[in-house]
């Protein structure tokens, strides 16, 4: 046949290139990239149906995350965050038991604009009470969060305890030092998707709080952003992150430009014996 007179032409030091061209596609693959068809985390033993549920669990986009606005004489945000959060509570008076309290959608957004040079968002629910304070820096032209605080009264219905062993009264835990939480340029919005974890404790130490962030867009001072979020300065875990595609890509074209040569090589050789044993035949 003529592919395997074509191959034949090969001479015998070009194997390894072979075995070398075909390591770097299947390689490919497997170490630079993940092509974006396959389903993540499924094995030989899935059946089409449990593919086709991963498939779907992990191609449905999930609802928007809440927004909170604070705003200037009622018309003009100066306070935008988006975010979904949480916080677990561990109060040593009920024996570390945790409470986790989700802020909800509808949780109300209050706060000050400041002067120029500080703003403060507060979350209101049931008995609790959510607060972020921004600030500019004073040596770079850059915003951060330097101050946490939540308050709750202990006999709210989160904690579902009896009143006898836990009564009500109002706990304040708050960041202690000041705080250099996610500094970002003035003109920008800080920005995560993955989940970004901060932890405060009260005075006594007596209760902890930690807080979870997760799908995070953060812009105090929208005066200087036309009242809206400016563009995203993405956490250094996210812009750190490489697209797997372009690995991938690379790889098979590497792939594919080694195989031509090879192709074109072995033609060459075929066609030049087979011209030198027509020359020799006359």
């Amino acid at each position: 046949m003529y592919t395997k007179n074509l191959f034949s032409a090969l001479p015998t030091s070009s194997s390894p290139l072979i075995i070398f061209t075909i390591w770097v596609a299947f390689t490919s693959g497997i170490f630079l990239g993940t092509p974006t068809n396959f389903v993540q985390g499924a094995s030989a033993s899935d059946s089409p149906e449990d593919l086709l549920l991963k498939d779907e669990l992990e191609t449905t986009p999930l609802p928007t995350a809440p927004e909170y606005v604070v705003y200037e004489n009622e018309y003009y945000p100066c306070v935008l965050v988006t975010m979904d959060a949480s916080v677990v509570i561990e109060p040593k008076r009920t024996a570390n038991k945790k409470i986790t309290v989700n802020v909800p959608r509808n949780a109300e957004a209050v706060g000050d604009c400041g002067k120029g040079e500080d703003s403060k968002l507060i979350l209101s629910w049931n008995s609790f009470r959510f607060t972020w304070h921004f600030q500019k820096s004073r040596v770079s032209d850059a915003w951060y969060i330097d101050y946490i605080e939540l308050s709750y009264n202990t006999s709210d219905k989160a904690f579902d305890n009896d009143p006898k062993a836990l009564p009500g009264a109002v706990q304040v835990i708050h960041s202690d030092d000041p705080l250099t939480l996610y500094l970002t340029p003035l003109t920008k919005s800080y920005m995560c998707n993955l989940p970004k974890v901060i932890k405060i404790f009260d005075d006594k130490k007596s209760a902890r709080v930690t807080i979870t962030l997760n799908r995070v867009q953060i812009q105090p001072f929208a005066a200087m952003t036309h009242r809206q979020y400016g563009s995203p300065f993405k956490c250094p875990e996210e812009a750190g992150r490489r697209d797997e595609s372009v690995p991938f890509a690379v790889g098979m074209l590497l792939a594919a430009v080694v195989l031509s040569t090879i192709g074109g090589y072995a033609g060459y050789r075929y066609f030049r014996v087979k011209k030198i044993e027509y020359d020799t035949m006359e």
